[in-house]
């Protein structure tokens, strides 16, 4: 029996005593009970859908005018009581950092199901639906992954204006102590994107990813996953981020055992797939943004060269 939509699986889910649900959002590893996964599975692909994401946003909007109002009456009520002004000077702290304490949990929120739904589907029968199919093993071409430096200028360009124009704003304002938070997080941004534009520089004649008939290459760490210890690849939806070629996306490609992985893998790069596991469920993750190739390249390659079968967010069996 399949769940059917977002109302069956939110109902199963909530079936589940509290520890259970718990327990499976800051798990690491799939639940033993197959039925138990298959809940867990459905319910966190209808929570990372298209329409639960706008449901998010729509919510992050109120609540964001909500505290914005909340603060500005007590401000308002704080000079006519007082007649101090100190509350308006607070206004922006107080309103960012609710902002940001909402997102950050949101964000964690975020992680949790990603994993969840990696971790607890991977035996779960999923139909591809096209264009990404499923095929056998094939000596076909290899497709070669690498950073694609004119989707990163845009990233670039974002971060220079806030690196720059927050501190402006702050001196031409005469008053820099209220924007103290936010040049230190800018600062932080700054080194950042500095840090991660000198790796890619660094990085640019190595390919990011291949794939070919022998299996998943990372050609930066001279490690190979071969396609038969593959189990499937799965095509998570990014919360936000658009480019040329549509939606970014995150390719997981899930092993049918983490630490045969794991043990096998260069130390540094084991260290790497051990923060990928904890945020994704599969030591290997790639997101489309700033590649030269899209999702669905990849998992077309994926399909063909190793007839691996690729599933999207969605619906999962449940018993």
């Amino acid at each position: 029996m399949l769940i059917q939509n977002r109302r069956e699986a939110v109902g199963a889910w909530r079936r589940l005593d509290r520890r259970t649900r718990h327990d499976l959002l800051n798990s690491r590893t799939p639940h033993p009970d197959p039925r138990i996964a298959a809940v867990a599975a459905a319910y966190a692909g209808v929570s990372l859908g298209r329409a639960a994401m706008l449901r998010r946003v729509l919510l992050a909007m109120a609540w964001g005018a909500f505290v914005l109002v909340a603060v500005a009456v007590a401000a308002v009520v704080i000079e006519v009581t007082s007649g101090s002004k100190a509350g308006f000077t607070l206004l922006p702290l107080l309103t960012v950092g609710a902002i940001v304490v909402y997102l950050w949990r949101l964000m964690r929120r975020q992680i949790a199901l990603t994993r969840m739904e990696t971790l607890n589907s991977q035996s779960l029968p999923v139909a591809a639906p096209p264009p990404m199919p499923s095929g056998t093993p094939s000596d076909g071409e290899p497709l070669v992954v690498g950073y694609d430096f004119k989707a990163l200028r845009g990233s670039w360009a974002l971060s220079a204006v806030l690196i720059i124009g927050v501190p402006a704003l702050a001196i031409a304002t005469g008053r820099p102590y209220i924007y103290i938070p936010m040049t230190i997080a800018m600062g932080a941004m700054a080194i950042f994107t500095i840090v991660t534009t000198a790796r890619v520089v660094a990085r640019r004649k190595t390919p990011v990813l291949v794939l070919d008939s022998t299996g998943v290459s990372l050609p930066q760490y001279d490690f190979t996953v071969p396609w038969p210890q593959i189990a499937t690849v799965r095509v998570l939806p990014l919360p936000r981020g658009s480019g040329r070629r549509g939606k970014h996306r995150m390719i997981v490609f899930v092993p049918l055992d983490n630490q045969l992985i794991l043990q096998s893998a260069p130390p540094k790069l084991a260290n790497s797939m051990r923060r990928a596991m904890g945020f994704y469920g599969s030591p290997i993750v790639v997101m489309d943004k700033g590649l030269n190739t899209g999702a669905e390249e990849i998992v077309g390659a994926a399909a063909t060269l190793g007839g691996v079968q690729a599933e999207r967010t969605g619906a999962a069996p449940t018993p």
